[in-house]
């Protein structure tokens, strides 16, 4: 029988939608700055997108599980080109505000969307998953480096409007990738139905998990870049070029590692995916120099190119006709994680000290490994595809 393999709509335009994350992080404070915004107003630009995704994501996915998802998508990014325009034209902090929002209902659309499409195929879940996580990096890599280079011969303020153009028109060119590209998806009379006992316990059970390893990522990033500056008195310029080569792990490893889980099940990726995550930020405050401290990057990269698919994985094993859901959901708790986290990291990097976020979240993952390892038969976990599949997605 021939195995269904996700086609190159979803992870096309999901390259081209991300084009946009790997500079926004670093630009829109910046900018908004040079508006005359302050450090509390930067604060609610941030806050308002992070509970539009919240808000958005679960009454999203419901929605579209009763309608074609590739509408979704193709929605998705149609409203995250209007939210670039809308960058592109801002001049009041008002404006960007937004903008903000606006874009954070064009991610909800499209990461669920696309999440739901991949989840959805016969076979090669795992793959799919760490595809399209390599997508989104790779589109983050590709949009921040010639749009940084552009900020560096001129200057933000004068090169903003253009980069947001730019980014405006990814997103089109996505909207018309996935509408040519990606299969219709009728919805069935499954998804209206509630899930079953079961698998709503096996979902609880993995959203804990969810949340676990979001947290212990969200504690360590933002303080990570304080500890760089502090430690090192590396600009922000060093400390973007020193991640590029985790950024290329990113960008090439996870659909590697999703066939890996395909063939293993799930458990032994988690767990070692978990374990070298782990083991570098528990590491990371103790390099003295600049050099280790990218290896543990690319040692940390490695372990979430295998976690993401393999964690993926699990949660499409539940979905059946309810993708949109589920994984609304599933982003849902991770989002919420990930808004928590930086302020529990940054009280305890504060507080207490500048080694104990990175051990507090090193101490999570392994728990969050731990916990995989004891529920594992409960979330089927070990399951596989058959031989033939196996060896058919080795040759192609």
């Amino acid at each position: 029988m021939e195995q269904s393999k996700p086609g190159q709509g979803p992870f096309l335009a999901m390259m081209l939608a991300c084009l946009p994350n790997g500079v926004m992080n670093f630009a829109l404070p910046l900018y908004a700055h040079a508006l005359g915004a302050g450090a509390v107003q930067v604060g609610i630009c941030f806050t308002l997108a992070s509970i539009t995704q919240l808000l958005c994501r679960p009454a999203v996915g419901w929605w579209m599980d009763r309608g074609d998802k590739r509408v979704f998508l193709v929605l998705g990014c149609v409203l995250q080109g209007l939210a670039f325009w809308s960058y592109a034209a801002s001049r009041q902090v008002s404006m960007l505000y937004l903008s903000a929002v606006v874009a954070a209902v064009a991610n909800s659309l499209i990461w669920t969307a696309a999440l739901a499409l991949v989840a959805a195929q016969d076979r090669r879940v795992g793959e799919g998953m760490g595809r399209l996580e390599s997508a989104s990096a790779r589109g983050a890599l590709i949009g921040a480096i010639p749009a940084f280079n552009v900020v560096g011969m001129f200057s933000l303020e004068r090169s903003w409007s253009f980069i947001m153009a730019a980014f405006a028109m990814g997103a089109v060119v996505a909207a018309l990738a996935a509408w040519r590209m990606v299969p219709r998806t009728p919805s069935g009379a499954q998804a209206a139905m509630p899930l079953p006992g079961p698998d709503r316990r096996r979902l609880h059970r993995l959203l804990v998990l969810a949340l676990l390893t979001a947290l212990a990522g969200g504690m360590v990033l933002p303080v990570l870049m304080l500890y760089l500056s502090e430690r090192f008195g590396a600009p922000s310029s060093t400390i973007a070029a020193a991640y590029i080569p985790a950024a290329l792990v990113l960008s090439i490893l996870p659909g590697h590692a999703g066939r890996l889980v395909d063939r293993l099940g799930s458990t032994r990726p988690l767990v070692a995916g978990l374990g070298l995550m782990a083991a570098a930020m528990l590491l990371m405050p103790w390099m003295t120099h600049l050099g280790w401290l990218i290896a543990l990057w690319v040692v940390e990269a490695c372990g979430m190119a295998l976690v993401v698919p393999a964690e993926r994985k699990l949660v499409a094993g539940i979905c059946g006709a309810r993708g949109g859901t589920v994984f609304g959901l599933y982003a849902t708790v991770a989002n919420a994680a990930t808004a928590v986290g930086p302020l529990l990291g940054g009280a305890a990097y504060q507080y207490l000290d500048h080694r104990a976020p990175f051990a507090v979240a090193a101490a999570l993952l392994g728990l969050t490994a731990a916990l995989y390892l004891r529920w594992s038969g409960a979330l089927g976990a070990s399951a596989v595809l058959p031989v033939g599949a196996v060896s058919s997605s080795a040759t192609n």
